[in-house]
């Protein structure tokens, strides 16, 4: 037998490579007909496939929570993962994947993990997005910027809290800063790693590209000057109710002339230097002459000066809700200037005359017994128009050693004003004000 040609044997290899890719086909379509008709018994059997697509996605969007996680087990992937109609229903429901909270590994930021988190995000098309942002300090600035500034168009809500210094991070950098259309509320914040420096340019230059920002929080870490050299020119925002800056320092002396909010309805804001920092915050509130309803302050000075907190309870007159942080003596201070006596209501002079909600939270070992008398007489005084009081003692966390008890007096005041409705929250301390229930575990307060 004469051996056959090269061309003869390209010939056969060619007709059999033929008939292969003929039995794949035929393969191909038997897998899809077995598709069709799974689709169809999946169809039949169940609820979720043959409601209309809108109700389905409706039903599927209850199934995610508030903060959504990136990962195999988010109830977005699951969703994909049962049946090609839910597959279907899942990828058209884009508000599916507008709620991501992305926690990066400690790694560098893979290609990998970049274009899943990328194919994440497409899903969402141009929902809003409420993108939430944590990481260690070895993940790359620039990596989480472009994540933000691609979004930036369709971010509603945008948290940023790595666990070092990316939590001072905003999406500003050389003089370029993305715009935010649409966002509403601003997160940064550094928890508990230390003070970081921020400069205030980049919160003026992120808060002119956001227009419709509502909140604006502002965690642990000290405000400078940053790249300003020029006098203050106070920046309108229109549409800012809630500034939070209660553990910011120096943000009364840094940021707050550049800033004029008459929108404002809640304020938090640390207090260092009782004067200066009091004058600071008098003159922002007598330039956006705000409708503000609440104020929160930090009081970190035990030294204020009797002058400094009437002048700042003279500048808020319509507040609903004053909260005060920290020290005792400050505190007492204040107790005294709201304390209400029957020439104050006969036409005298009134601090906070719309006051109805009060918040003392102590930062220290136990007062001592006048700040113990002094609040219980302020709350006689104000019991016809003050609905809510509330005292949290926030000194120590769980495994720190418990500092003593109250003195005998001490407890049987707070008994007291837990019978006048006063709640007293304990935080992680257990004292015993009655003989059968522990305060701040079983007992009702």
């Amino acid at each position: 037998m004469a051996a056959e040609s090269d061309e003869t044997l390209h010939e056969r290899l060619d007709a059999i490579q033929a008939k292969i890719g003929q039995r794949i086909e035929v393969v191909h379509n038997l897998a899809r007909i077995k598709s069709g008709i799974q689709r169809q018994l999946n169809d039949r059997h169940d609820p979720v496939a043959r409601l209309p697509v809108e109700l389905s996605s409706k039903i599927f969007t209850h199934c995610v929570p508030s903060r959504n996680e990136y990962g195999t087990l988010s109830a977005a992937i699951l969703l994909i993962r049962i049946c090609s109609s839910w597959t279907e229903i899942a990828l058209f429901t884009p508000s599916l994947w507008a709620n991501l909270h992305i926690d990066i590994p400690a790694s560098e930021l893979t290609s990998e993990w970049t274009a899943y988190l990328a194919a994440w995000l497409a899903r969402g098309r141009q929902y809003p997005l409420l993108l939430s942002v944590s990481g260690p300090s070895t993940i790359s600035h620039t990596e989480i910027m472009r994540l933000i500034i691609a979004h930036a168009h369709h971010i509603r809500v945008l948290e940023v809290q790595p666990q070092t210094y990316l939590g001072v991070f905003l999406p500003y950098e050389h003089g370029a800063v993305a715009v935010f259309p649409i966002l509403e509320f601003v997160d940064v914040y550094l928890p508990n790693h230390g003070w970081r420096t921020l400069e205030v340019d980049r919160v003026v230059h992120a808060l002119k590209a956001s227009p419709k920002l509502q909140g604006f929080y502002m965690g642990t870490g000290d405000m400078t000057d940053g790249v300003f050299s020029e006098a203050p020119v106070p920046f309108r925002h229109h549409g800012l109710t809630t500034l939070n800056l209660s553990e910011s320092r120096y943000a009364c002396l840094f940021l707050l002339p550049y800033l004029t909010l008459p929108s404002l309805l809640h304020l938090e804001i640390m207090i260092e230097e009782p004067m200066e920092d009091v004058n600071g915050v008098i003159s922002f509130i007598n330039r956006s002459s705000p409708p503000l309803e609440e104020l929160n302050l930090n009081a970190t000075n035990s030294e204020w000066p009797r002058d400094a907190a009437e002048r700042l309870l003279d500048a808020v007159p319509g507040l609903f809700t004053f909260s005060l942080w920290n020290g005792s003596k400050v505190q007492e201070t204040f107790m005294e200037l709201l304390f209400l006596q029957v020439r104050d209501l006969l036409g005298s002079h009134v601090y906070l005359p719309t006051l109805e909600e009060l918040i003392f939270t102590v930062y220290e070992p136990w007062p001592a017994t006048e700040w113990y008398t002094k609040l219980t007489g302020l709350l006689d005084s104000r019991s016809s128009t003050l609905k809510y009081a509330t005292v949290v003692f926030n000194e120590w966390e769980e495994g720190q050693a418990q500092p003593t008890s109250p003195k005998v007096e001490d407890k049987q005041i707070l008994r007291n004003l837990i019978a006048k409705g006063m709640q007293i929250d304990l935080g992680p301390l257990t004292i015993c004000l009655d003989e059968s229930a522990p305060l701040g575990q079983t007992e009702e307060h």
